[in-house]
């Protein structure tokens, strides 16, 4: 996990309460930003049965501690068709991982090659995902001033003058993201 409530109030002055939530809404946001999920070298690509719930497991045919996978691993799944994304390991046993009871699978018997890979957030990035959190769980609900409106047919979207026009976060913070930018091709 990037971040917990309690290093979001050691990072900020943050009044609000941050629900996961915007925690987790906050790391989709820099994942866009940065083309990063900070996925470490230490990846496999197999074939596996997710069981469903809270706390699900996921079996795969070979053996997840042959390949490094530890107890408390926080891992990026890609790839699947409903279980993509950041999963927190609970417990590694032979050919079964089982997540925590906060990560959730959905029932699932591939067929396809899933990518696993164990994730590293490096540890400048805290401080950046903190304010963003705090900018929307203070800032953001109270904004009133420089707010720009642009509508096109049925929708509508507002930014705030000074923001990244992809994100609207203030451009100090996104530009705080730039040493963590991968290069993709669009």
């Amino acid at each position: 996990m990037l971040l917990t409530p309690a290093e979001i109030s050691t990072f900020t002055s943050i009044t609000g309460t941050p629900t996961q939530l915007q925690i987790d809404s906050v790391v989709r946001n820099i994942n866009l930003i940065t083309n990063n999920y900070f996925v470490s070298d230490l990846c496999i690509a197999s074939l596996a049965d997710f069981s469903g719930g809270s706390g699900g497991t996921i079996t795969i045919g070979s053996h997840w501690e042959d390949f490094g996978f530890m107890n408390g691993d926080e891992v990026y799944i890609s790839n699947s068709h409903r279980n993509d994304g950041y999963k927190t390991v609970s417990t590694v046993t032979t050919s079964v991982m089982t997540l925590v009871t906060t990560s959730t699978a959905i029932a699932e018997l591939s067929g396809r090659t899933i990518y696993f890979s164990v994730v590293q957030w490096p540890e400048g990035l805290k401080q950046i995902a903190a304010q963003m959190v705090a900018f929307d769980v203070d800032i953001r609900p109270n904004q009133d001033a420089n707010v720009k409106s642009i509508t096109l047919g049925p929708w509508s979207e507002t930014r705030e003058t000074g923001s990244d026009q992809t994100s609207n976060y203030p451009q100090s913070m996104v530009n705080a993201l730039s040493v963590f930018k991968l290069a993709s091709i669009r």
